[in-house]
C-alpha cells in the first residue's frame, strides 16, 4: 500500500469534508444546534440526594437537659448499590440527656465513627436528633427499613413500638434519589447454615456455597426460628413461581411459591451476608 497516497488523501477527504460543512453552515436550523445541547451530560443527575434530611433544620436542638432519642443513620453503599441503615440497640434508639455543647453530646455517642448532627424533629412529645454516622464499617446493630416496617424484628427480636412508629410517620426518611428517580430499597432475608461457615461468612459477606446443598444456587427465605445469616437482598419486582427450571437462566433469581416462599438467587453480586 502507498502509505503516502493514503494519507495524503485520507487529508484532501477531511479538507473537501470541512469546506462542505462552512459552505453549507448557512443551511443550519437552530433546532439542529439545541437538540446537540440536549444530549450534553448533566453531571448534577449523577449526585445522590437524601430529600428528608436535606429538608431538616440543621440548627434544631433541643435546650439543655432534654432527653433526646438519637436516629444515628449511615449512607451505606454494595456494589452499584446505595442504601440507608439505622443503629438500633436492643430494638430501641439510642438516648442522651442534652448538655450546654452539643458537638461534646455527639462525641460523647459510643458508636464508632464521625458523627455529624444534621437536624432534629418532634414526635408524640419526644425529641429525636438524626445523626449520620461515616467511616465505620462494623455491622452489629446496623439494620433496614425492610427489618423495622416489614420484618419488625431482627433475629426474631421484635423491634419497639416507639420506633415502628417513628418510621412509619418518617416513612419517606430512607428515601435517595439519584437521576430524579429513588433509589430502590433492599429487602432481608434469612437462611441457616452449619456453625463451620460462620467466621467464612463473617470474613466474605457471601453465603453462596455454604447452604447444604453445595451448589452456587442461594435459598433465602423469611426468617425461621434458629436461622443464623441475615442477608441483603437488592431486587426487583417479581412474579411468584412454581418452576425454576428455565427462570433462572433469565433472571438473577425467582420467588419459589410452596408450603413456604423461598427466593432463589443463582449468585451472590446482589447480596450482602452477614452471620450471627
Amino acid at each position: 500500500m502507498n502509505y503516502y497516497y493514503y494519507m495524503h488523501n485520507n487529508s484532501l477527504f477531511k479538507k473537501v469534508k470541512i469546506d462542505y460543512i462552512n459552505e453549507e453552515n448557512d443551511l443550519v436550523e437552530i433546532h439542529d444546534i439545541q437538540e446537540k445541547n440536549h444530549c450534553i451530560t448533566n453531571y448534577l443527575d449523577d449526585i445522590l440526594e437524601h430529600p428528608f434530611i436535606d429538608s431538616l433544620e440543621s440548627n434544631t436542638y433541643p435546650c439543655n437537659g432534654s432527653l433526646v432519642n438519637l436516629v444515628l443513620y449511615r449512607i451505606n453503599r454494595f456494589n452499584e448499590f446505595d442504601f440507608v441503615e439505622y443503629y438500633l440497640l436492643n430494638g430501641q434508639f439510642l438516648s442522651i440527656i442534652l448538655s450546654h455543647d452539643s458537638k461534646k453530646d455527639i462525641e460523647s455517642i459510643p458508636l464508632l465513627g464521625k458523627k455529624r448532627l444534621k437536624g432534629g424533629l418532634m414526635l408524640n412529645g419526644e425529641n429525636y436528633l438524626m445523626i449520620q454516622v461515616m467511616n465505620t464499617n462494623d455491622n452489629i446493630g446496623w439494620i433496614t427499613i425492610w427489618d423495622v416496617i416489614v420484618n419488625e424484628s431482627v433475629y426474631g427480636e421484635k423491634i419497639q413500638q416507639r420506633e415502628m412508629l417513628f418510621f412509619r410517620e418518617n416513612n419517606t426518611m430512607s428515601n435517595l434519589i439519584i437521576k430524579n428517580k429513588v433509589v430502590s430499597k433492599p429487602i432481608i432475608l434469612y437462611c441457616l447454615v452449619d456453625d463451620k461457615y460462620l467466621n467464612y461468612i463473617q470474613n466474605t459477606n457471601t453465603v453462596q456455597f455454604c447452604q447444604d446443598k453445595h451448589t452456587n444456587l442461594i435459598t433465602l427465605g423469611d426468617y425461621i426460628e434458629n436461622d443464623n445469616v441475615r442477608n441483603i437482598c437488592f431486587v426487583d419486582d417479581c412474579d411468584l413461581k412454581y418452576d425454576i427450571s428455565n427462570e433462572l437462566n433469565i433472571s438473577d433469581y425467582i420467588i419459589l411459591k410452596g408450603s413456604t416462599i423461598k427466593w432463589i438467587f443463582k449468585d451472590d453480586k446482589k447480596i450482602i451476608s452477614y452471620a450471627t
